[in-house]
This record gives structure tokens, C-alpha cells and sequence, in this order.
């Protein structure tokens, strides 16, 4: 027997439109949907800033945002997605900005080909508690001095087991 809103329910966790030749800005209504899990907009043409309430979604546990035509994260904060284990954000060529600071939880990162700079935030922190997911980080891009970063604190993290 299946329930009645289980296909609602459905649409409420899973968002999976990859694919699609979609084009132009994600809405701010994206943050509206409160108990998704799984975000899957990638190998589209969506463009401009990824909108700040994407980032307070309370149960999002994949976003996978790759192969767009995406320009940065604006003000958000994904510090406050707690329960995202897997980020795909690479091939996003236009995507500038720093590198963000990220909830605990986060276990796999990717943002190869992007144009992210700066320094490693200091959530990433190479003593503490860091980032003890973390399995997979993904910054291969043409920005030497991130990749020299990259090596410098890849080094610390295998050292901390999550290799």
C-alpha cells in the first residue's frame, strides 16, 4: 500500500532536473522547499547567483549544481545546510568568489573549473575539529596559488584520516 501524498512527498524531498537546457536565474523560491533533500539542477543553463535561501535548507543533503553557467554564491552562508554531505558545483567557469566556509557534515566537494579564489576559510582549519567528514575535495582550476593551497592543506587532511 502506498499513501496518497507519497508522491508529494517525493517532490518534496527530490528536485531533479539535470539535463534539461533550463536557462536563466534560480528563483528564491528554491528555499521555500523546506524538506528536500536532494537538489539535482546540473547540465543546464542557469546563470547568475546562486540564491542565499538555497543555503537554508535545514534537510538538503546533495546539491548538485554542475555544468551550469552559475557567477557566485552571493551572500550565502552554507554553514547552515547541516545536513549536506555532497556539494557539485565544478564546471561552473564563470563562478568567481571565495572559497566558502561549510557545515560539518559535508563529505564530498567539487569545485573543479571554477574561477574560486582566496584563502582556505578558516572552518577549514588544519587543527581542530575542521572538517572530519570530509572524504573528496575537488579545486583543480587554473588559479596556481589555490592548487598550491590545495597541496599544502591536502597534506594535513590525509594525515587526519580521510583520505
Amino acid at each position: 500500500l502506498t499513501s496518497p501524498n507519497q508522491d508529494v512527498d517525493t517532490v518534496r524531498e527530490q528536485l531533479v532536473l539535470y539535463g534539461n537546457r533550463f536557462s536563466g536565474v534560480l528563483p528564491d523560491s528554491l528555499g521555500s522547499l523546506r524538506q528536500l533533500r536532494l537538489l539535482m539542477l546540473d547540465r543546464n543553463a542557469f546563470t547568475g547567483i546562486v540564491p542565499a535561501s538555497l543555503f537554508a535548507l535545514p534537510r538538503l543533503e546533495e546539491l548538485l549544481l554542475f555544468g551550469n553557467d552559475l557567477r557566485g554564491f552571493g551572500s550565502a552562508d552554507w554553514r547552515q545546510l547541516k545536513s549536506l554531505r555532497n556539494a557539485m558545483i565544478q564546471d561552473n567557469p564563470r563562478l568567481q568568489g571565495n572559497l566558502p566556509e561549510l557545515p560539518l557534515s559535508i563529505e564530498k566537494l567539487d569545485l573543479r573549473n571554477c574561477k574560486l579564489s582566496g584563502p582556505f576559510p578558516p572552518g577549514w582549519s588544519r587543527s581542530g575539529v575542521g572538517l572530519p567528514k570530509l572524504r573528496a575535495l575537488y579545486l583543480a582550476s587554473s588559479k596556481s596559488k589555490l592548487l598550491a593551497a590545495c597541496e599544502t592543506w591536502a597534506k594535513v587532511l590525509v594525515c587526519n584520516g580521510a583520505e
